[in-house]
């Protein structure tokens, strides 16, 4: 057996040298961990969870993710089950799966949906399961229930459907569950209990009028109406209508009411009541709105495609531009499949633009194909063709000539069309689309291919914009290996950030933790070398907070380069208080033209200037300049605090209540929460012990009752980062368990780390690692585990993409 072990281990190390080639076989893909696992091999374990190249290849092999996460998981587990902890390898670990997770493209749905109807149910689930989805696996669930109903396999549509609609009852966010129990509804229409089915619409229904918004409450509703109507839920649809209708003279803003309008004319389209939507769409004001031709175009679609061709084209006169041609390209389609296929062929050749005519083409090509003209369907293809060469993006209908195309047995100029689609995704759905074309045909040999590169479109990252969350993430580890010690490694990190002011905001931050560290000459020096005016200010002033022997020459330097920017001179005054100079600080905030400032942001920013500087009344007139509470109880609470630092308790405490008072008045629970918070914060200050639990309770109290998971979790945060404060670490750690975003939960135990005992601090950190991204947290471990940020650098550093160091974008 000990041989057999060796000659695996010497298999694998073959493979893997060869980077997990095509020919790897399943026992190597499959069987190998499993054994490592068995034997609690965890060196070995953690050389495959670390192994971008092993993480591909299982992808390919099983369709998803979801294999090379369990290789993760398993080794993440054993790993914290080691004494002592070795936080390097599970760091190592947390950077390979952060970056298996953030690769997860978009799938299209019928990538799994044709997966199914070829009878590989594992394939199709492994992709729902462990894709990034524009849409909630619920929503995928319900879909491929559907097409197990059609595929002939009822048992398993119902448990699909059954698991799809609990998934959505499940979900808390307001918005992602109503769009989910929408579209779980829509595909659960006809194969779930229609009173369950109804039960989702009418859940639909109430979360869309919950925004205080009515011009929102109309959106939503008619967006619901529009799905139930497609789902052939028509009564539910209609009363949905009739309850969006009653909202309209509550919309005040003569701005809006056009979008509203046009909402409630698509949805009545789309239920079939043409006439009324076609009265309303006529009537938005001014015509010269936008959503006028937009609602006509609704209307018009819609009487295409419910035959009434003559509404249709009188109305496609009223539009002008690509609308107009795209309801024109919908006519010639509806008209050919009323068999009159010379005046549809006609009607799609008149289109003036090119890509639209192509649609057009192809819709008549349908008709034809449908009718056994397969020799004039291929005539018209060919027109269609010569279409799309003309300039001007025509992905969709690229996309729907294509499959014409393999409709005629030419798949092979089909899948030539369809590569030429410059987005992957485009490539990947009309693939999909061909490829069940090809299936219907018979071909199985071929549609296995055309899936697979279908598969392999979509996971192709072919945008030339990089990924928001990448590039945050890697700004803030930027900051991190500065706040560590390590400058030139910190400079290497922001060389991979792609957007330019992203990178220079990311070497700004770097140069502002290297001040902090005492590195002042090598931060002054990069920053007078590398930053723009606006960040030499930012930096420059806090180098001059941390040199006070050249804090007047910097200063100085800082002022010239702020010009009448209010951040900047915020900063530059700063700095001036940190020097003891409150009187030039307050010379350089009178420079600051308050009436030129437009965000409420800059406004809190000045309060808590001139908060600084003892200057309260002027901070306090400040707040007649607000309009909002919201950013009103936060300039209350810089005011407050300065109070604290004055001497003055029953100011603060007055304020504090006036800052409990104000969030009485907000309805989005997240405010209520953040004011109690404040106060709560205020009345500890003030040695107010019952006043500040009693504020710390109901914020806590507001923060669990917000719908948005994201809000939810950020306001939860700050309830357990206060709880830490006033010395309550079991009752944060508890709030960790309750936060639903795995960052901001991750956060928490490293908040609880950097307060906790020697022996329990590392086994909060290796928790953190082993639940959410290490960006959501990198900032907090320079000064609490500065090796572990040594470690993610390594290990990101050496699986950077050679584009990273290439590529750049203004």
């Amino acid at each position: 057996m000990h041989r057999d072990r060796t000659d695996m281990h010497a298999r694998a190390d073959g493979y893997r040298d060869r980077g997990w080639p095509d020919d790897t076989p399943e026992d190597m893909l499959q069987s190998y961990f499993a054994l490592l696992c068995s034997m609690n091999d965890l060196e070995r374990m953690v050389v495959c969870a670390t192994d971008g190249d092993r993480h591909h290849r299982l992808r390919e092999y099983t369709g998803g993710i979801g294999a090379a996460l369990t290789e993760m998981t398993a080794t993440q587990q054993l790993l914290l089950g080691r004494h002592p902890l070795d936080l390097g390898l599970i760091a190592r670990v947390a950077v390979h799966r952060e970056a298996l997770l953030a690769s997860r493209p978009y799938l299209p749905a019928d990538i799994p949906a044709m997966w199914l109807r070829l009878g590989d149910v594992d394939r199709a689930e492994a992709i729902i399961r462990s894709g990034r989805r524009a849409e909630s696996t619920s929503t995928d669930l319900a879909k491929l229930g559907a097409v197990m109903a059609e595929v002939g396999r009822p048992d398993r549509a119902k448990a699909m459907i059954a698991e799809a609609v609990a998934g959505a009852w499940a979900i808390t966010d307001h918005t992602r569950r109503r769009d989910t129990v929408l579209r779980v509804a829509a595909s659960a229409a006809g194969l779930a209990d229609p009173a369950e089915v109804d039960a989702l619409f009418a859940e639909a229904e109430r979360l869309s009028i919950l925004d205080p918004q009515p011009v929102s409450q109309i959106s939503g509703l008619g967006h619901a109406a529009r799905v139930a109507a497609g789902a052939g839920c028509l009564g539910r649809a209609r009363s949905m209508i009739r309850r969006a209708v009653t909202l309209v003279d509550a919309v005040h803003e003569a701005a809006s009411r056009p979008g509203a309008l046009s909402s409630i004319a698509f949805a009545l389209a789309t239920a079939g009541d043409l006439d009324e939507a076609e009265a309303i769409a006529r009537e938005i004001e001014p015509a010269d709105d936008w959503n006028a031709p937009v609602a006509l175009y609704y209307v018009a679609r819609a009487a295409a495609r419910s035959g009434e061709t003559d509404r249709a084209a009188a109305l496609a006169t009223l539009i002008d531009g690509s609308l107009g041609d795209e309801v024109m390209a919908e006519v010639a389609g509806a008209i050919a499949a009323g068999g009159h296929m010379r005046r549809a062929g006609e009607i799609a050749r008149s289109i003036s633009t090119a890509g639209q005519r192509a649609q057009g083409l192809a819709n008549v090509t349908h008709a034809l194909i449908g009718s056994g003209d397969l020799e004039g369907a291929t005539a018209l293809l060919d027109e269609a063709v010569t279409a799309l060469a003309a300039p001007g993006r025509a992905d969709a209908a690229i996309k729907d000539v294509g499959i014409a195309l393999a409709r005629v047995g030419n798949a092979g100029s089909a899948v030539a069309l369809i590569r030429a689609l410059p987005r992957s995704h485009d490539r990947a759905e009309a693939l999909a689309g061909v490829a069940r074309v090809v299936a219907d045909a018979g071909d199985t040999g071929h549609v296995t291919a055309l899936m697979y590169e279908a598969e392999r479109a979509a996971w192709t990252d072919d945008s030339v914009v990089p990924s928001t969350d990448r590039e945050v993430s890697l700004v803030a580890l930027t900051e991190a290996v500065a706040a560590a010690g390590d400058l030139d490694r910190s400079l290497s990190v922001a060389e991979l950030i792609v957007i330019n002011g992203r990178r220079e905001l990311a070497v700004a931050r770097a140069m502002q933790a290297a001040a902090a560290n005492g590195d002042l000459a090598r931060a002054e020096a990069v920053t007078r070398a590398a930053l723009g005016p606006y960040w030499q200010a930012q930096v420059l002033s806090l180098i001059a907070a941390n040199d006070p022997q050249r804090a007047g020459e910097l200063l100085r330097d800082a002022e010239q380069q702020v010009g009448t920017d209010a951040d900047s001179l915020v900063a530059v005054a700063d700095a001036y208080v940190s020097a003891g100079d409150t009187g030039r600080a307050r010379a350089v905030l009178d420079r600051i033209e308050i009436d030129a400032l437009a965000m409420d942001e800059e406004r809190v920013a000045l309060v808590r200037a001139f908060s600084a500087v003892g200057d309260l009344d002027r901070a306090t007139r400040l707040l007649t300049t607000f309009e909002d509470d919201r950013p009103r109880i936060r300039a209350l609470s810089e005011i407050a605090l300065a109070a604290v630092r004055n001497g003055d308790p029953h100011r603060a405490e007055r304020l504090a209540d006036e800052i409990t008072g104000l969030a009485v008045a907000i309805q989005d629970p997240y405010w209520p929460a953040q004011a109690h918070l404040m106060a709560a914060e205020i009345y500890q200050r003030c040695g107010a012990d019952d006043r500040m639990h009693t504020s710390a309770t109901l914020a806590e109290a507001f923060a669990h009752g917000i719908a948005n998971d994201h809000a939810r979790s950020n306001a939860l945060v700050d309830v357990a980062r206060f709880a830490i404060a006033i010395g309550r670490p079991d009752h944060a750690e508890a709030l960790s368990r309750a936060i639903p975003d795995p960052g901001r939960s991750a956060r928490v135990l490293v908040l609880l780390a950097n307060t906790a005992p020697p022996d329990r601090a590392p086994r909060l950190i290796a928790e953190a690692l082993c639940t959410g991204p290490w960006s959501a947290y990198v900032d907090l471990l320079p000064h609490l585990y500065p090796p572990v940020v040594t470690t993610i650098t390594d290990e990101l550093l050496a699986t950077a993409a050679p584009r990273d160091r290439t590529t750049r974008r203004q």
